[in-house]
């Protein structure tokens, strides 16, 4: 049975980091922000309220597509915050995908589509490959053209190794308004056809802009990793678990965190009739 749990690994923040009622990083690790072009430097989370958004997005996730039979690939450089935390949950299978530059209007050619599922087998861990588990395509989106490319290429991939998981794009838009005016005449038919799924969270308005904006792509686990390109193996950079280690000292001293796994937990744990749904 999938039991979820926080990280074993604590870490705190001193007590000289706290500042107005909320926790920062000890150390101002610090990102070049894209939001609507202005690059003003800003730090990595803007207090506890960009990671308390950055937890009630997963657990959204988590409610809408349960650890207990999905496992979540976080899609190039977007959802970086989200991804982090969920590698800080035990129970909880997640990989980061390197790929960067899909769009809806391309053609790889044989080598490079060979190369590319090649580099999903060296970043998905086998025991996620082999877990019996749906996958689910994580991404935060502003015109969704990567994730309607994935939504085609990653069932191909599966296919290719003998799998008949499904494949359920999850798209977290700027703007937490699932299909909205930024994002509705990308994504409408797509999302109609494909089965996608989406994030409504209007109250994460600042993580989901800065994601869709790709601010915090400077601590993604890979560098950008070009979808054409034919390199099949990308280093694993260390400002991301610089960003782990942030993300596990908020969820340290997050009050809330416990309660809301203990009640997902809870609902896991409820036998289920074929054809139920979990919510």
């Amino acid at each position: 049975m999938t039991v979820l749990q926080p990280s074993s690994r604590p870490v705190s923040f001193s007590p000289s980091s706290r500042e107005e009622g909320f926790v920062r990083e000890p150390t101002p690790l610090r990102v070049l922000s894209t939001y609507r072009g202005l690059k003003n430097p800003q730090y990595l989370f803007n207090g506890r309220r960009e990671y308390t958004q950055t937890r009630d997005l997963a657990f959204e996730l988590f409610h809408a597509h349960p650890p207990m039979d999905h496992v979540y690939l976080g899609i190039g450089r977007s959802p970086v915050p989200v991804m982090a935390l969920l590698k800080e949950l035990g129970g909880v299978q997640s990989a980061n995908l390197p790929i960067s530059g899909l769009g809806n209007k391309f053609e790889l050619s044989p080598a490079q589509k060979v190369a590319l599922f090649v580099r999903f087998e060296r970043a998905i861990p086998s025991a996620i490959v082999r877990s019996g588990k749906d996958f689910v395509l994580v991404d935060a989106v502003y015109k969704g053209n990567s994730m309607v490319s994935l939504a085609d290429l990653f069932p191909e991939y599966l296919a290719s190794r003998g799998l008949s998981a499904k494949t359920i794009p999850y798209a977290m838009p700027m703007g937490g308004g699932g299909i909205d005016r930024y994002t509705g005449e990308n994504l409408g038919g797509a999302a109609a056809r494909q089965g996608w799924s989406f994030a409504h969270n209007h109250l994460a308005v600042d993580v989901l802009f800065r994601m869709a904006w790709a601010d915090y792509e400077n601590h993604a686990e890979y560098p950008k990793a070009p979808v054409t390109s034919e390199i099949v193996d990308y280093p694993h950079r260390p400002e991301n678990a610089q960003l782990r280690r942030v993300v596990r000292a908020y969820m340290a001293d997050d009050e809330d965190l416990r309660p809301m796994l203990a009640q997902l937990n809870r609902r896991m744990a409820l036998p289920r009739d074929d054809g139920d749904t979990f919510g």
